[in-house]
């Protein structure tokens, strides 16, 4: 995996447990463009550490946290590269893209380089324009910045000349960095569910309040903004998944708040009065129309009696 060349190089530093399943595409993605390869390992019990020796990865072992960013300064403690590239085991750069930046580091006019992304879950690329991340500053002078120890929190680049690749080519993803978040539903559950309380915490910590009205707000920004306004039903059942499970995350997000503020009741007459509202018309409806279902099949067939 080694590079041997005059001009500047490059180290890649990953935040790894138990990836051994993701991180060998991961490191395959990184040959001829790094010069070294850092992988922070927080206890792993399933050959990841071997894995990444196996690539010639430099391994240093920390004790388990429960999220990467707040390690990623040790790993660019250790990097002895003129660039700093920060990737998760779930990313994979693409060979356009790995090009593109070789030639950017070598005309060394910049200091901080944002970075496309493209999505793909449970094995179907997103490509529709409301999956399309934003760009990430991951590759960057070593000591230009320090990395913010917060979770999801991009660091400060005011005053450093930065570059963003445009990633006209995200749909193939050859010219991004290919992000594989989701490749189960239990893995993406168990994800949310790391995620959502210190989620909660840090909107508290901004004067966030629970409301029924801001709740239904931002679910319908989730999935409307996603699904709706971003085209996601442009990449079928994916894009559907894909805002369905933003959606689920924000719901848990405000569960955690409506708790933090004592599991109020002060809204419940309002949630009763529009339930019998919406819902009593439905109770007639909705029994004809399951039952209709039962008796043909759930696709389409007629029910054996």
């Amino acid at each position: 995996m080694i590079v041997t060349s005059p001009m500047p190089t490059i180290a890649a530093v990953i935040v790894a447990k138990n990836e051994a399943d993701i991180l060998d595409e991961c490191l395959i993605s990184l040959d001829g463009l790094v010069d070294e390869v850092i992988v922070v390992d927080l206890e792993s019990t399933d050959g990841t550490r071997s894995l990444a020796a196996r690539h010639g990865a430099t391994v240093l072992q920390h004790p388990t946290v429960q999220y990467a960013d707040s390690v990623r300064a040790i790993g660019m403690a250790h990097a002895r590269g003129d660039w700093i590239l920060l990737l998760d085991p779930d990313e994979r750069i693409g060979s356009d893209l790995a090009r593109e930046l070789r030639l950017l580091v070598n005309e060394d006019e910049c200091d901080v380089i944002f970075l496309p992304y493209v999505n793909s879950i449970f094995g179907r690329e997103l490509r529709a324009p409301g999956a399309i991340e934003f760009h990430h500053p991951r590759l960057f002078r070593r000591g230009s910045l320090e990395w913010p120890t917060a979770i999801h929190t991009n660091p400060d680049v005011r005053g450093l000349r930065c570059h963003v690749v445009s990633g006209s080519d995200a749909g193939t993803g050859s010219c991004s960095v290919m992000h594989v978040p989701w490749r189960t539903p239990h893995q993406v559950l168990e994800k949310f569910s790391r995620y959502v309380h210190d989620e909660a915490e840090r909107r508290r910590a901004k004067g966030a309040k629970f409301g029924v009205g801001r709740m239904l707000y931002r679910l319908s920004r989730e999935f409307g903004g996603r699904y709706v306004v971003g085209r996601c039903y442009e990449d079928g059942l994916p894009g559907l998944f894909f805002s369905a499970m933003y959606a689920a995350y924000e719901l848990g997000v405000q569960i955690e708040l409506w708790q933090m503020e004592g599991s109020p009741a002060r809204q419940d007459p309002w949630i009763r009065w529009s339930g019998r509202v919406v819902g009593e018309p439905m109770r007639w409806v909705l029994p004809l129309w399951m039952h209709r279902r039962r008796r043909t099949g759930v696709d389409g067939s007629q029910a054996s009696e």
